[in-house]
Formats: structure tokens, sequence, C-alpha cells
């Protein structure tokens, strides 16, 4: 069975492929004007290969395409004005790093055509904020310096921390996989193989990739809202000594916006309402612990912005719950 469904996963994915379409349905959203390039968009993005670095546990391999490029040192995403000294710095997920549209259409490239100003895009695909400040502390120990730090989090501290086999937090995307990959154990690898199939037929019955608790979990949400504030009043911080501007933005969602989203399908829209529960509970909570931390250090409130409300378009811009179109990334930019 499992090398059937790879046989046909292969040739469905050259069939795509060959005829200039990707797998992603997203590509066929009313927010992209030219579907064409669309397809194009996530035929590079589904080919993306990733390696494992030391610390921020994986980053892609460099790549050069039409409209996707990672490239440098850092295997990050070009950006228009891109510089990586004194210039403003961006951190966060996959919204961040772009997702569903070209280099030049990054909320990095978008902020530098408005403002001129130079940026550099540290965003990567699934990180979380603990990630984040991980390769911030790279970049400050290699010497390089930037004139403001912007980190944009919220999304993946949620999504990755609320799913129900999380049992710790902090942790990242990929930990289960990385350490089962790790072990050498030829039992495993096989009865992996061989499983693989029938939690493929799982997720299809149960509408989803993932179980989550953090609805009922107060512990996981408290843990979860903790570990998101101190990773920002660390890098707030780090950067003060270096009397460097660092500000943290709790990003918005399909959840706290207004921007419409009827062209989703009823799997993804029955998907949204379990999502929603989730980060009603965690921001929420986040919130709170914010005001208690503000308590503490004055002046570490004036580096936390809630961008939650940013979003007030009727348009469609939204991908899924987190990711934007060019236009939703304009509004992020403006703001």
């Amino acid at each position: 069975p499992s090398l059937s469904l790879f046989t046909y996963r292969r040739i469905r994915s050259l069939y795509y492929s060959s005829i200039n379409k990707s797998l992603n349905p997203i590509a066929d959203y009313p927010i992209y004007e030219d579907k064409n390039v669309a397809h194009e968009i996530f035929i590079e993005y589904q080919s993306l290969k990733n390696e494992y670095k030391s610390f921020i546990g994986w980053r892609p391999l460099k790549t050069k395409k039409k409209h996707t490029n990672i490239i440098g040192k850092y295997h990050t995403r070009k950006s228009e004005g891109e510089e990586i000294n004194n210039s403003i710095w961006f951190f966060g997920g996959s919204t961040m790093w772009g997702t569903g549209v070209s280099d030049s259409d990054t909320i990095p490239s978008i902020f530098n055509k408005i403002s001129g100003q130079k940026v550099m895009n540290f965003g990567q695909l699934s990180w979380t904020s603990r990630q984040s400040l991980a390769q911030l502390i790279t970049l400050l120990g290699d010497g390089l310096n930037p004139s403001k730090v912007i980190f944009y989090d919220g999304i993946n501290d949620v999504n990755i921390g609320c799913r129900t086999e999380i049992k710790e937090v902090s942790v990242h995307a990929r930990e289960n996989v990385i350490k089962n990959s790790l072990k050498d154990n030829l039992f495993l690898k096989i009865s992996k193989d061989i499983k693989y199939p029938i939690d493929k037929l799982i997720q299809k019955f149960r509408n989803s990739r993932y179980a989550y608790d953090c609805d009922f979990n107060e512990y996981k949400v408290n843990k979860i809202a903790d570990h998101l504030i101190n990773n920002w009043y660390t890098a707030y911080l780090i950067l003060k000594a270096k009397n460097i501007n660092f500000y943290a933005i709790l990003q918005p969602s399909i959840f706290t916006s207004e921007a419409p989203y009827d062209y989703f399908s009823k799997k993804e829209i029955n998907l949204l309402n379990n999502k929603r529960k989730q980060f009603n509970a965690v921001n929420r909570m986040i919130l709170k612990k914010i005001k208690l931390k503000c308590k503490q250090d004055k002046s570490f409130c004036y580096s936390i912005i809630d961008g939650q409300d940013w979003i007030k378009t009727k348009s469609n811009i939204f991908q899924d719950f987190s990711h934007l179109s060019s236009e939703g990334n304009l509004i992020i930019a403006r703001k």
C-alpha cells in the first residue's frame, strides 16, 4: 500500500507540473488575479527542501527560481531593498517568509517599497518565536547589527503548541519528525512506511492533520503564552543592551479580521471552527500576561503591538487562517 500510494503521489505531482498547475487548490482562489502565476508560485513552494541546522531546527536549501529565491549565508528569502547590516530585520513564520506570494510581494519587500528603508527577511516556514530568538542570537554572535528588529508572532506558537500530542512547551513543528529520523531502528522505519497510508485515511475522516486541546487544557494555554512573551522579552533585553529598538507584533489571523472566507471549502471552514477555539483561548491569555509583564517593566510595553485587528478589509485576502495574498501583505506592511 505504501509503495502504491508513493507511486500515485509521484505521478500525480509530475502530471500537475507538466501542465503548469500545482497540487494546491489555493492557487485557484479569488485572491489571485493571475491563476497561472499562482500555480507557478505553489509549484516552486512544493519543490522546496530543508536541511537540519543547529539551534534553529531546520532551514530551506538555497534555490533560484522565477518567484522564489533562497539565498545567502542564512538561507533567507530574497527581498526588495535587501541589506543585512544596519537594516530592519523581520522575523516570523511562513506569513513573514511569504507563503503563496513572490519574492517582491512579501511583507519585508513591500515595506521597503513603501518606506525606502533597507530590510532583511529572516522569516522561515513553520518557525515559532523560540526559533526566531535563536536565529537572532546567531546573527548577533556573527557580529551583525540591525537598525531595528521586528518579531511577527503568535500563530505558529499557538497552532503548534496546541496540538494534542504536544505535552511540553516550548516545541517546534518537527520535533517528533527529527527525533524519529535519528533513531537507528529499521523496524521503526518500515512500520512508519506501512502506517503512512492508514494515517492519511484517518486525516481524511478527521478533517485535520492534527487534534488540538487548548480549548480545555489551561496548563498548556498558560505555558504557550508564557513562552511567547518571555521569548519577546529576552529579545528585547538583548537588543536594549545594544541600543537597538525591538518590536513584537501579535499577528492578526482570519479569526480577528473582517475579511471574508466564503470561498473556502466546507472542510476548511469546519477546521477553522476548531482552530478558532484554540486561538481565542491562548490569545486571551497572551493579552492578560502582557499586562502583567508591563507592570514589571513599563518600557517593554512600548515594544509590544497588538496587531490582531489590523485587517479590516472586506476583500478576499486570506489563503487559509493565517497566510495572506499580496494585497494582505500590503496592509500589514503599511501598518
